[in-house]
């Protein structure tokens, strides 16, 4: 397709979308396009980045010369979706989530009110066990930066110790 047809059928396009009121989500319902196509051949600059499909398809509405709104489209073409979510394809084996042994579980079957306060007061526990080991850990590396600084002193050439 030619610059000079592209330009006409965008024009024309233009025209009747301001004419009928239409968002441009509208008129590529109308049309049968993705949205994206009637605002690509509304500006010159993305016209070679649209699809041969795209064109044609409004190519066959200009030459109707009827209204967006009133344009039949034609029979065995396939209606255009958004597709709302993408299909997730497994990437290998599902990983399980990993619970640390420390941390008691709650089974399926609910256990007695008596028995649920202990398991929440033993999790309670546990957690505040492993909060305490790690600020543990992080206090003795802490610790343990401070006491490999190492400050040489020379002065004249000569290394001198501090006892």
């Amino acid at each position: 397709m030619k610059n000079e047809e592209m330009k006409i059928i965008s024009e024309h396009l233009e025209e009747a979308i301001q004419r009928e009121g239409l968002s441009k989500r509208d008129a590529a319902k109308a049309l049968n396009l993705n949205p994206i196509y009637i605002t690509m051949a509304l500006i010159e600059k993305y016209w070679d980045s649209m699809s041969k499909g795209a064109w044609a398809g409004l190519a066959n509405w200009h030459d109707s010369r009827c209204k967006i709104t009133e344009y039949q489209i034609p029979e065995g073409e396939e209606i255009w979706e958004k597709v709302q979510k993408k299909e997730q394809k497994p990437t290998g084996i599902p990983r399980e989530k990993k619970i640390p042994k420390s941390v008691p579980t709650i089974s399926e079957s609910s256990p007695a009110p008596e028995q649920n306060k202990d398991i929440k007061s033993i999790a309670l526990k546990e957690t505040k066990n492993l909060l305490n080991r790690i600020q543990d850990f992080s206090d003795t590396a802490k610790l343990k930066v401070c006491l490999d600084i190492e400050i040489n002193l020379v002065v004249n050439g000569q290394k001198i110790k501090i006892a």
